[in-house]
């Protein structure tokens, strides 16, 4: 009789044989017997030496690949992985992510063993991601086995910059899925899967650790769980153009204060300043359970956006009402947004009012609100204050 696996192990894959060969290797060197775990790879392309690469490791590893012809979707690549998974916990590994001999045995003995219920994140080990890369040179799996032996034995690295000494108010906004353990029940239970309307780099993995923190799991920072980042080539300034992509479409699916919060001033100071921004809208509105909020329509025959109305329960309240301004009493969009990131591009809306409360903000969280408003918009029409 086979043993349960404890382990599945879900790569998404495409065009990254070099990087790819040595995370395989680093499977085949854990110390947990590998009939304890398995490897699922989402392969979007149909590739001769990607085929030869598994053959080679007949024997070695259980693989199990599963192939389309798509373009690059790294959520797509994950999803069809993720449902042939049959072992105890899903770890989310990318296919340049290289983990140190004990990883498997160490996570699920400290975090899984007991039948927790729980994601933790790994240390992605020297990831740069704000810099061009245009040449690597690849390396043999045996130069990077000393620094991986090392890793198996180091206590308190903080290499990762989200392993800051702080508390996380938002831990999803650190959900990177480079490496990532979850009970595959918990997975399975709630439909985590990746939304694949995402397109290219950035925020997938982000909006996935939304949803997953909203059942209830708690997310933590792995304490001693390392992987190290391979180089690769990598265009910095497409991936940042995706991003800005990505997350106005966070922002318009998830019209959240976290949410917006992250989107406009990424994680760190988001989860710094919440507790702030939150105190402090809810002393403008004078209830913890009401919002600021956006409405757009046509007034006039003029796209105009309001930022800074009072909402309840996503309905507008206060005397000015949307229904009576728009031209069609319908706003096009009206969301709970306090304006401190707004779901547009650049330069895209035509007028924007900002309306009393953003002026009864604290400094600090008003300016954010102004600044968002000129990124979007040329004329910033501001309320007469007597």
């Amino acid at each position: 009789m086979a043993r349960p696996l404890k382990f599945s192990i879900v790569i998404p894959y495409k065009d990254r044989l070099d990087t790819a060969k040595l995370v395989l290797a680093s499977l085949i060197d854990q110390t947990m017997d590998p009939a304890e775990f398995e490897v699922i790879v989402g392969v979007l392309e149909y590739s001769p030496a990607y085929v030869e690469m598994c053959r080679n490791l007949t024997g070695k590893l259980k693989i199990v690949s599963v192939l389309s012809a798509v373009d690059w979707n790294v959520g797509h690549a994950r999803n069809l992985a993720m449902r042939h998974a049959s072992g105890e916990v899903l770890l989310l590994l990318d296919a340049d992510m290289m983990i140190p001999p004990n990883l498997l045995q160490s996570l699920y003995e400290r975090y899984f063993a007991g039948g927790r219920n729980v994601c933790v994140l790994g240390q992605a080990v020297d990831y740069r991601s704000a810099t061009d890369v245009h040449h690597t040179e690849a390396l043999d799996y045996e130069d990077y086995r000393p620094r991986l032996a090392e890793l198996a034995v180091t206590h308190g690295l903080r290499d990762d910059r989200r392993w800051m000494p702080a508390e996380l108010p938002l831990p999803w906004a650190v959900v990177w899925t480079c490496v990532v353990a979850l009970p595959t029940t918990t997975v399975r239970h709630h439909d985590l899967t990746f939304d694949e309307v995402f397109r290219g780099w950035g925020s997938e993995d982000q909006e996935w650790g939304l949803r997953l923190g909203r059942t209830g799991t708690p997310i933590v920072r792995g304490e001693d769980i390392y992987a190290i980042h391979l180089p690769h080539k990598r265009d910095a300034g497409a991936n940042a153009e995706s991003l800005r992509v990505n997350q106005r479409y966070f922002l318009t699916k998830w019209p959240l204060l976290e949410v917006e919060l992250v989107y406009a001033l990424e994680w760190k100071d988001a989860n710094r300043v919440y507790a702030d921004i939150c105190r402090d809208i809810a002393s403008v509105t004078g209830d913890p359970g009401r919002s600021l909020g956006i409405a757009r329509g046509a007034v006039d025959g003029r796209d105009v956006l309001l930022v800074g109305g009072v909402m309840a329960g996503g309905d507008w309240t206060g005397d000015l009402s949307p229904a009576d301004l728009f031209d069609d009493g319908e706003p096009i969009d009206m969301l709970p947004l306090t304006g401190i990131g707004l779901p547009y591009p650049d330069r895209s809306v035509g007028e924007i009012r900002i309306l009393p409360p953003i002026l009864a903000l604290r400094k600090a969280n008003r300016e954010l609100v102004l600044r968002e408003a000129h990124r979007v918009c040329d004329r910033v029409v501001y309320p007469v204050v007597r």
